[in-house]
């Protein structure tokens, strides 16, 4: 519901990664606006002049961008999820947003996954962020953070019973328990 107040009608639209299910929702809706894909790797500068769009969409991409340089730091710097935000923030107008969901690290279902020794094995994805994790990047690169949570949006789990247990196991140990969804989505503003 973050996307319920957004006068998207006539904009100029960015979608990351290509077509996805959030730009054709958004086409329905909004039919004047100006949609820009591109196929090009997101860790480097966008063929894309600066202010030129109005709003990103950003579904399910974050996750597989791998760092920049992997043979200089021996852990994950994010550093390419960061050039690619610094480069939407560039294109962005001024006071245009972003739109992101991206798989959340922290999930219960992650957390399952981990705990039985095994990362989603069917999964490309690089690196899987946390919600305060992504919060602080958004805002590393010059946004405002105007909404962000977890979400479930796959239905059920094939392993119900066990989250159910786990999500026990963690409020008895007084574990955080909020922001434990499947998917991050969120919403940001260019500063």
């Amino acid at each position: 519901d973050c996307l319920e107040d957004l006068d998207l009608d006539g904009k100029s639209i960015f979608e990351m990664g290509g077509p996805s299910f959030m730009g054709d929702i958004l086409r329905r809706i909004f039919p004047r606006s100006r949609f820009v894909q591109g196929d090009f790797d997101l860790r480097y500068p966008f063929p894309l002049p600066d202010r030129s769009v109005d709003f990103v969409i950003s579904t399910e991409v974050l996750e597989h961008l791998e760092d920049i340089d992997l043979t200089r730091n021996r852990g994950l710097n994010l550093s390419g999820v960061k050039a690619c935000l610094r480069e939407s923030h560039r294109i962005l107008a001024e006071g245009g947003r972003i739109f992101i969901t991206t798989p959340s690290g922290c999930s219960y279902e992650a957390i399952l996954s981990f705990l039985k020794m095994y990362w989603r094995k069917d999964c490309e994805h690089f690196k899987e962020l946390f919600p305060p994790q992504l919060k602080f990047l958004l805002e590393e690169t010059s946004f405002d953070v105007l909404y962000l949570r977890t979400e479930e949006v796959c239905g059920r789990y094939a392993d119900a019973d066990h989250i159910v247990k786990l999500a026990a196991f963690m409020k008895d140990c007084h574990f955080p328990t909020e922001d434990r969804k499947s998917t991050i989505f969120a919403l940001a503003q260019k500063r």
